[in-house]
């Protein structure tokens, strides 16, 4: 009896979990998606910083410093042609005008003087030497003759020397255009009214019309030494070289002439012949074509320093 009871109670237990379990089954497919339980949340990723991941793992590289700007040399001379302008018409004797400063204090510098045809080769040159610490400098003429070309250049040579030691050599040049030279001789005299604020220029030129070139060097010497004319003399020009001054010889070859004067002449052939003397002199001889280069001399001796006038 109490057996068959047993067996009954385990049967309904049975059926009761079954029917719970029945019913938990639909209750879950019925719920709302909005009342369903959340997934649980995933777990956070821990954020990694790149910049200092990458700073530590990979040093950036120290910057490359930009490389100076080459230097030019500079330049000794700050020179500056102020005449004649580029493609100016020059005649001769033709005024030109420099100025210049210089880097350094006390130095010695040799400047030259260059006129050139347009292919380069030269017309004439001269060379004078400057000492001064002021820094300015100025030329006033150059006299020529027979150039070849229409158009040419004008050139500075600046070269600085500091106790003896060459520092270096600066160039400055324009291009200028030739006048047609007259036939007619120049003559060159001193004249103290023109050469006022030009300094280093002592000697002027004045024209006869009465000899032409073609008479040679000799003719124009000799009417040199006839002196100014009256009214030539009225206007301020004169000469230094003494009365009774003779040309007793005259000699080309290659370019060189050699000009001998009797004793009248004065300090020349045994010491150096004075500018007021030699200027005249060489500027009338340095308008013929093929002279290079004068020499005077006096009884056969020769001026021993032919300057500081330009030969």
């Amino acid at each position: 009896m109490n057996k068959l009871k047993l067996q009954k109670a385990g049967k309904q237990m049975l059926l009761v979990t079954i029917l719970i379990a029945v019913a938990a089954c639909v209750n879950s497919k019925e719920t709302p998606k909005d009342q369903q339980p959340l997934p649980a949340p995933k777990p956070a990723r821990a954020k990694t910083n790149v910049a200092t991941t990458t700073a530590i793992a990979t040093p950036a590289p120290a910057p490359t410093p930009a490389p100076a700007p080459a230097q030019s040399k500079p330049s000794i001379n700050e020179f500056k042609i102020i005449t004649p302008k580029p493609g100016d018409v020059v005649s001769s004797p033709f005024e030109f005008k420099t100025q210049g400063r210089i880097w350094a204090i006390d130095p010695d510098l040799r400047i030259s003087y260059h006129l050139k045809n347009h292919d380069g080769s030269e017309i004439r040159s001269f060379q004078e030497h400057v000492r001064s610490d002021k820094g300015e400098y100025v030329a006033e003429f150059m006299q020529y003759s027979c150039p070849k070309s229409k158009t040419g250049t004008f050139e500075i040579k600046a070269t600085q020397f500091i106790d003896g030691r060459k520092i270096g050599t600066d160039k400055y040049s324009v291009p200028i255009k030739f006048k047609p030279e007259t036939p007619y001789v120049t003559l060159y005299f001193l004249n103290d009214k023109l050469s006022k604020g030009k300094p280093g220029r002592i000697v002027f030129p004045v024209e006869r019309k009465n000899l032409l070139k073609k008479a040679g060097p000799k003719a124009a010497i000799e009417e040199l030494l006839k002196g100014p004319t009256e009214e030539e003399k009225a206007a301020g020009y004169y000469l230094k070289i003494n009365p009774g001054t003779r040309l007793g010889g005259l000699w080309i070859k290659k370019g060189v002439l050699d000009a001998d004067f009797n004793q009248e002449l004065g300090f020349c052939g045994s010491t150096p012949c004075p500018v007021e003397v030699g200027s005249p002199i060489y500027e009338t001889l340095h308008q013929f074509c093929d002279i290079k280069k004068v020499n005077i001399y006096v009884d056969g001796r020769m001026d021993p320093f032919p300057g500081p006038y330009p030969n």
